[in-house]
């Protein structure tokens, strides 16, 4: 059975390959334009919340919601929660921030407040940013970073533009990715066997691995939706069969007049 809601999602998601690909158009530019406020593209390494942007284009609002959903619930590595721009945890007025000059000299995430005690250039680096800017600024945005977040930053590897991410089975590259590859994720979230399986498999004594197969054969030795349906209610219980009817105390003397 066909998910119609995880297809929408993963055709729109498809569209990550073309934006972070090699082509251009004014569909893009528009897109730039849209998040310009905000560093451009590299939002979509951030850790933002769609309800603090203010993006007139619901197709690109649904992008970057369904986008920071899919990273969420698919990623092993939570890197884009170090990130200190566009972040929903760090908020100066109860506004997450971007300032593109301190963006410009090179902070992108919490280790860039960091001191390393026994490394002389740790403090030449937090220095050369606190001259360039101005100190008060500076001061309210690194106090702006969670305690917790803090204490848990790790290395978030590359800060480039491609927001591709580690799952399960190795690298999600979004430049190599399309609509098929984020539905079967979404499906695979989705998928859990309906509430008769646990029956099926106390009563013919079934491995997870034979439920498995029991419940995809309908769709693989069946044609006629007639038969699918016919199946399907089989495995979950719920054909109504002379014992069935007996236990409801439902009677049928005249099976004609019944039909009719």
């Amino acid at each position: 059975m066909v998910d119609i809601e995880s297809i929408i999602k993963s055709l729109r998601l498809a569209w990550l390959k073309r934006i972070f690909g090699d082509s251009s158009g004014a569909w893009k530019n528009y897109l730039e334009y849209l998040v310009k406020e905000t560093g451009g593209l590299v939002l979509f390494n951030c850790n933002y919340n769609v309800k603090d942007l203010t993006i007139s284009s619901q197709f690109y609002m649904e992008l970057l919601k369904w986008w920071s959903e899919f990273r969420k619930d698919n990623a092993v590595e939570t890197n884009w929660l170090y990130r200190i721009w566009n972040n929903q945890e760090m908020r100066i007025n109860n506004k997450p921030v971007f300032y593109k000059r301190y963006f410009n000299y090179g902070v992108q995430t919490v280790g860039d407040f960091r001191f390393d005690l026994n490394n002389i250039d740790s403090y030449e680096l937090i220095a050369k940013h606190i001259q360039k800017t101005n100190f008060l600024e500076w001061t309210g945005l690194h106090h702006s970073v969670p305690f917790d977040v803090r204490n848990a930053y790790h290395n978030p590897g590359h800060t480039g533009l491609n927001p591709s991410f580690k799952i399960d089975c190795g690298l999600f590259d979004v430049t190599k990715k399309k609509s098929e590859d984020y539905y079967s994720h979404f499906v695979r979230k989705k998928a859990c066997f309906p509430n008769n399986a646990r029956k099926l498999m106390y009563e013919f004594n079934l491995t997870v691995e034979a439920l498995k197969k029991a419940f995809s054969l309908p769709y693989s030795v069946a044609f006629e939706p007639f038969g699918k349906a016919f199946q399907f209610k089989i495995l979950n219980s719920v054909l109504y069969t002379n014992s069935k009817l007996h236990k409801i105390a439902l009677q049928i003397r005249n099976t004609a007049a019944f039909l009719l």
